[in-house]
């Protein structure tokens, strides 16, 4: 067994079940341990000093921990190591059995556990269950978003002092000026981005941004912007002040958002403020977005988007790569002779899907999209301009599909209108109820080239991993 210590420090998140974060937050388990067959991460991937974040199995990150030490072994007899960590492992046999052909282990020592329910979504991450985030030498830029009174001026403020960089309200600093230190080299956190214009500007400008989106309660808005102003205004006249064009345009940047923050329910946040930006501090300093931008492992998943996009090719890429059963719901809801089921029946076969434990399951369906979302572990929209799927619906004409029962013979003009409109009656109301369920994981590809290399990544990891 060789123990090894080398310099620099990097940032991981580690795949765990609830449990598992329990244990080392309470300090009842004080390593934890990775085995395989091949060569994967994290063997030989870890230093001493790094940061792990515990993230919860389709879930958020709950808490982290410091490598106090770490030991790579090879070749080695899983009984002897049973034998010699089973209490500072605290896993079931059935664990080691499980691993009893591997070749490569991996043991970290955890020091300084913390555990904290902040709420903090990674957005396309990880596969294998582990993911490496590499240090990065580009200065970090930071742009915090969410609606008024939500609490994002704290965030930031939280962050910019733990970053020891420079904190920007543009409310009083136009993106300009604050370009001037550009090459400065200190982080800079810009607060209160409230239009795309601007978070593009930003982007463009440096190279790259972060966006970070804090989500609270209206009932925790209202009552932190009536402190933060001094008024007695009403609830109705707060949400005219929401509804006003500016405020209306922070709720589509969630999509967009690289990480999601929903913060505790009380006026004061000042608690749980390190604890954030502590996390945030070691995602951002590291350029989180230059990690592996695997998937998130996942028993039940859903894919959504306009006709035409392309939904069922994507499903089907993902069945073959996952090998999970898929779903398609416009086989299920039409017959072969172009008539359908009733309702009844349709949602007795939905039903008994939803209850399976494993499945992707293709379409849109909006009247039953709830029932799906309160039960997959992973959601990817296909947003794509609606020229694309225009153009894709017309390129399927007369080709026999997996998907529905029928040879489509022409693109009749009520569902080329219903694609063309697509985008402004049907996109928002997905988007709305994702925003619902920001628990899960959600993946959004703005064109099939993102789509495309998305899934050739993931090949590429998944075939890594076999090898």
């Amino acid at each position: 067994m060789k123990t090894v210590m080398m310099s620099g420090r990097r940032v991981h998140v580690a795949i765990v079940d609830r449990p598992t974060i329990y244990h080392i937050a309470s300090g009842v388990k004080s390593i934890e341990t990775r085995f395989s067959k091949n060569r994967i991460k994290p063997y030989h991937a870890v230093n001493i000093g790094d940061i792990v974040l515990l993230k919860e199995s389709g879930g958020a990150i709950h808490g982290y921990f410091t490598v106090k030490n770490v030991d790579y072994i090879k070749d080695f007899n899983i009984e002897e190591i049973e034998n010699r960590y089973h209490d500072r492992v605290m896993a079931p046999h059935a664990y080691w059995h499980r691993k009893k052909d591997s070749k490569y282990g991996t043991l970290l020592y955890c020091d300084n556990p913390v555990f904290e329910e902040v709420g903090i979504k990674l957005i396309h991450k990880g596969l294998s269950g582990w993911i490496s985030i590499p240090v990065s030498i580009q200065p970090v830029v930071v742009c915090f978003a969410g609606e008024m009174g939500s609490g994002k001026s704290t965030y930031a403020k939280a962050l910019a002092k733990k970053l020891k960089g420079k904190y920007i309200p543009l409310d009083s600093v136009t993106c300009k000026r604050a370009a001037q230190d550009k090459n400065a080299g200190e982080p800079l956190v810009f607060d209160g981005v409230r239009r795309l214009s601007t978070l593009n500007a930003i982007q463009t400008y440096y190279g790259h941004a972060k966006l970070v989106y804090v989500k609270s309660k209206e009932a925790d808005r209202f009552k932190r912007y009536r402190a933060r102003t001094n008024t007695n205004i009403s609830l109705g006249e707060f949400r005219n002040i929401c509804n006003e064009p500016a405020e209306r345009e922070i709720s589509s940047f969630i999509e967009k958002a690289d990480y999601i923050i929903e913060n505790c329910n009380r006026m004061d946040l000042e608690q749980s403020m390190m604890n954030v930006s502590d996390m945030l501090s070691c995602l951002l300093s590291g350029q989180a977005g230059q990690a592996d931008k695997g998937m998130t492992p996942f028993q039940r998943a859903i894919v959504i988007g306009s006709p035409g996009a392309g939904k069922s090719v994507f499903a089907r890429a993902l069945r073959d790569m996952t090998g999970l059963p898929l779903y398609y719901l416009d086989q299920i809801w039409h017959k072969p002779d172009k008539t359908t089921l009733s309702r009844e029946e349709f949602d007795r076969r939905l039903g008994e899907i939803l209850e399976k434990d494993r499945w992707i399951i293709d379409g849109n369906y909006g009247r039953t999209l709830r029932q799906r979302l309160l039960r997959c572990d992973a959601v990817f929209l296909l947003d794509y301009p609606k020229e694309v799927c225009l153009a894709g619906a017309a390129a399927r004409i007369g080709t026999k599909r997996e998907d529905l029962p029928w040879v489509e013979e022409e693109l009749d003009g009520e569902f080329r209108q219903w694609i063309a409109e697509f985008p402004e009656k049907q996109l928002p109301e997905l988007y709305r109820l994702l925003r619902e369920y920001s628990e899960k994981s959600v993946t959004v590809f703005r064109s099939r080239e993102e789509s495309e290399r998305w899934l050739a990544e993931n090949r590429r990891i998944d075939q890594d991993a076999k090898d």
